[in-house]
């Protein structure tokens, strides 16, 4: 028995020890995972700090380059806007200057005074002088018997309708006699467009009879874009012709 007794406590001691040892074993082996984590983690880390430091110095790039392309933006629009008020200031004193030495194309009545001045608040609409082709209009003439605010509109036919497709800004004719004025902006008209102009107040835009083709409208009936049929004018059996017309390139 105690023999027996002996071999079974050798043999707990024996497994005892095989255990230990492997125990020993895991241990190392997980201390060198972790060793070699730890350095994976480090060179992780310093790569991280490598990314940090290069994204920091790409914004400030990026930063230094967007102040300075705003910069050049704002030089840009500058210089633009000094260009395109240096080249419209110059088309306007060329539009003057060829408007006021009658070098321009004109259509319409003769500037120049005529027997008869009546009407109120009205549109003289030339249905005589109408455009044979398209054209580029520039100014408009006309002449007064006193002070008053004039506009120049064209009308264009639509069916059997008439459409007002574009109207000056109103004008001051100031002096009696021949009032010349210059257009914001040169005006395209098309074949068949007819010329008209808008009188503020008292009409005080002379007419003779019987040789010309002047209709007029109430100045209140008639907008920009609106269609007009013609029952809105006066009739034509007068035959008026009266003192206003436009200047440009005809041809």
């Amino acid at each position: 028995m105690l023999k027996y007794l002996s071999c079974v406590l050798v043999t707990v001691v024996l497994v005892g020890c095989e255990s230990t040892e492997g125990l020993i074993k895991e241990r190392n082996a997980l201390s060198a995972e972790l060793a070699v984590q730890f350095e994976k983690n480090a060179a992780l880390n310093s790569e991280n700090k490598q990314l940090d430091e290069k994204l920091t110095f790409m914004t400030g790039v990026a930063n230094n380059l967007k102040v300075e392309k705003d910069i050049r933006v704002k030089e840009t629009a500058s210089v633009r806007q000094v260009v395109r008020e240096f080249v419209r200031d110059q088309m306007q004193v060329t539009r003057e200057f060829s408007h006021n030495a009658n070098l321009l194309d004109y259509i319409g009545g003769e500037v120049i005074d005529r027997a008869t001045i009546d009407g109120e608040d009205q549109i003289l609409v030339d249905f005589k002088q109408a455009f044979a082709r398209p054209a580029l209009i520039m100014g408009g003439k006309v002449f007064v018997r006193a002070p008053c605010e004039v506009y120049f509109c064209v009308f264009r036919p639509v069916e059997d309708n008439m459409v007002i497709i574009w109207q000056s800004s109103v004008f001051q004719a100031e002096q009696v006699g021949v009032n010349s004025f210059t257009f914001n902006v040169p005006v395209n008209v098309e074949q068949g467009d007819l010329v008209a102009l808008g009188c503020k107040g008292a009409v005080q835009v002379p007419y003779d009879l019987g040789t010309g083709g002047v209709r007029f409208m109430k100045r209140s009936d008639g907008s920009v874009g609106i269609p007009l049929n013609m029952r809105s004018f006066s009739s034509h059996s007068d035959m008026r012709n009266y003192s206003f017309g436009v200047s440009g390139f005809l041809d």
